[in-house]
């Protein structure tokens, strides 16, 4: 692979866990709240979904669904195409948490949903991992696993900054 190959790759990968992680914190740090007081009655359905069990039953049901995806990804992810698993992975991970959220169905419906949702998420930094592995010549790792490290951070306070401005558009 020639350097500007290479370095093309390397920004998409960049912008590409940019962009998730900024609509990642704008749902986990402010849509979740909203959600919950439009359409689930309030401060005690909010302290239901992120305070059972450390993590809440729609934090904790897209966490265990994203370890249970990992583990199982560890064990059968050798077999499969690395970007059509990627690409089914990430999109299942996505968007349906936003969508079960705009639908507003009840608690159970919603947590389903990040529950599957989190065993997509499973496989996406794995299938990530392996091919930054693969790709990155050894004598630059260290710098390119950095800029991946520091885009996947950078656009969080953005997504929740960005999304908490807008709050009242979500209000009904």
């Amino acid at each position: 692979m020639d350097a500007a190959t290479f370095a093309v790759s390397a920004l998409a990968v960049v912008l590409l866990v940019l962009v998730t992680n900024l609509f990642n914190a704008a749902k986990s740090s402010v849509l979740l709240p909203v959600a919950a007081t439009r359409d689930l009655g309030g401060a005690t359905a909010f302290g239901a979904l992120v305070g059972a069990m450390g993590g809440g039953a729609l934090v904790g049901a897209m966490g265990g669904g994203a370890l249970v995806g990992s583990l199982l990804f560890s064990a059968v992810g050798h077999r499969l195409p690395r970007r059509a698993s990627f690409v089914a992975a990430f999109a299942a991970a996505g968007g349906p948490p936003f969508w079960a959220l705009a639908a507003a169905p009840p608690l159970p419906a919603v947590a389903a949903v990040f529950a599957v949702s989190g065993l997509a998420a499973g496989a996406t930094n794995p299938l990530i991992g392996a091919v930054k592995l693969k790709r990155v010549p050894g004598h630059v790792r260290a710098r390119v696993y950095g800029v991946v490290g520091a885009g996947a951070w950078a656009a969080m306070p953005l997504g929740a900054l960005g999304l908490g401005a807008r709050e009242r558009d979500l209000r009904p």
